[in-house]
């Protein structure tokens, strides 16, 4: 029987070993992740370590925001900016200036992969939804959570022991400041802001909390979908509304409103299956206990 080698005297292991029943850690972050866990923070807490990005982004958020804008629009075709995109992007001289020698400094890299203007199919889209605006609307937000990481900063609002605090923090964090110099205010506006909190943090924040078995993260995310306020809305829960007679008397009031009109309209509207609706069983008195 061979004898395994020993680890030189100090020498540490290069992955923690997995427990049954745990999710499993992430290679890049081993050593920050076997603290946290030691310390007995949650798993979603643990600071993401990007060792090329702590090196060129600095901890100035405003320098930080103009670095990581230049790398999706220096690949999207809008560098150097011009006319249209500088007045889209709402943003100063200044910064655009920034940006554009940010991209001249450090998108080497990427020069292969950068799309031509062309690219961009943009027939039929309102100026406030352009690229532009959407892209520098992820990067302010990535660069507003900082070295936190995107995934704590959105799931550190579902553990507040008041959810309407807790709903109100989430909302803050994607809406961002008012920008002055924007003729839209914002890159992300408030219903937009009602989709990625009802389509995109709260389902997250459930599956994620479920799988990891973190109650409070589960239990917090669970309440802020009771009261989560729905968007909009789109044409298939128009549809629907409009077939129950309400139009736009029928208001949904939250998210979980919504999501249940889609489901309702996905699975019986679109398939003509109005007769087994469970919308329809009820108006006709039936029970509809157990239905899908």
């Amino acid at each position: 029987m061979r004898a395994s080698p020993r680890r030189p005297p100090g020498s540490r292991r290069c992955s923690p070993p997995r427990r049954r029943g745990r999710p499993p850690t992430p290679a890049c972050s081993t050593r920050s992740a076997t603290r946290a866990t030691a310390r007995g923070w949650p798993r979603w807490r643990r600071r993401s370590p990007w060792p090329r990005s702590s090196r060129v982004c600095p901890r100035d958020p405003a320098a930080a925001f103009q670095i990581a804008a230049a790398l999706p629009l220096g690949v999207g075709g809008f560098l150097p900016f011009d006319a249209n995109a500088a007045e889209l992007s709402g943003l100063p001289f200044a910064e655009r200036d920034a940006i554009e020698g940010a991209w001249a400094e450090f998108g080497a890299p990427w020069r292969g992969l950068t799309l031509s203007p062309g690219s961009w199919t943009l027939a039929r889209v309102r100026p406030a939804n352009h690229p532009v605006r959407r892209l520098l609307g992820s990067v302010a937000l990535l660069a507003r959570v900082g070295r936190a990481g995107l995934l704590a900063a959105c799931l550190e609002p579902c553990t507040a022991d008041d959810p309407t605090v807790g709903l109100a923090e989430l909302r803050a964090l994607l809406l961002g400041p008012t920008r002055p110099a924007d003729p839209f205010g914002r890159y992300i506006g408030t219903d937009r802001v009602a989709e990625l909190v009802n389509n995109t943090v709260l389902p997250f924040a459930l599956a994620y909390g479920a799988w990891s078995g973190d109650d409070r993260l589960g239990g917090g995310a669970a309440a802020l979908w009771e009261i989560a306020p729905s968007s909009g809305g789109n044409e298939p829960t128009r549809a629907l509304l409009a077939q129950l007679g309400g139009g736009p008397a029928l208001k949904l009031k939250t998210g979980r409103q919504q999501q249940g009109a889609l489901h309702f309209y996905r699975h019986y509207c679109e398939h003509r299956r109005c007769f087994e609706c469970p919308l329809a069983r009820l108006s006709r008195g039936e029970s509809v206990v157990g239905s899908p």
